[in-house]
């Protein structure tokens, strides 16, 4: 419980630059990786567009995933997101964030690249389903893991 809280306290310092942003999003959701057991984790982010800027989002993403029945472990990165592709109801992004892991043992550095895909038909309203994919390199949470999510985001302004 401490490492997580001493991540989620990382995790507002870390994204808390740009106070001056305009758009915001939060975004939540569940994930099926290939590598390790059990095979699912949870995600939380919090998304931060500048003022005037609609390509380029900071991403700062919470992921924790149960090692055993009595452990769990954490990650949080920050990043960036940004969108290569947008239509009147999707949307393609790629996604590179950087920060610290932990596991049941160790604590160390984690690296994430990978894409999004968002639906936002009108009938939602301000949310988007979004279908996440990457890849992280962290050696405290077992190497290389290849991960599938799903969830929704809810987009609000200022």
């Amino acid at each position: 419980m401490k490492r997580l809280l001493f991540l989620l306290l990382i995790s507002i310092v870390a994204s808390a630059y740009p106070l001056w942003a305009q758009t915001y999003a939060l975004e939540m959701g569940a994930g099926f990786r290939a590598t390790t057991t059990p095979r699912s984790g949870a995600y939380f982010s919090v998304l931060m567009s500048p003022q005037g800027e609609q390509k380029i989002r900071s991403y700062t993403t919470i992921d924790m995933k149960p090692v055993r029945s009595e452990a769990a472990a954490y990650s949080m990165r920050t990043g960036a997101e940004r969108t290569l592709f947008k239509s009147s109801n999707l949307q393609l992004n790629g996604i590179l964030q950087a920060g610290i892991a932990t596991g049941k043992d160790s604590t160390s550095g984690i690296f994430t690249g990978g894409g999004n895909v968002l639906w936002s038909p009108d009938f939602l309203g301000g949310f988007s389903l979004v279908l996440r994919g990457e890849g992280s390199q962290a050696p405290a949470d077992g190497g290389f893991e290849p991960k599938v999510s799903l969830g929704f985001r809810f987009t609000f302004s200022e």
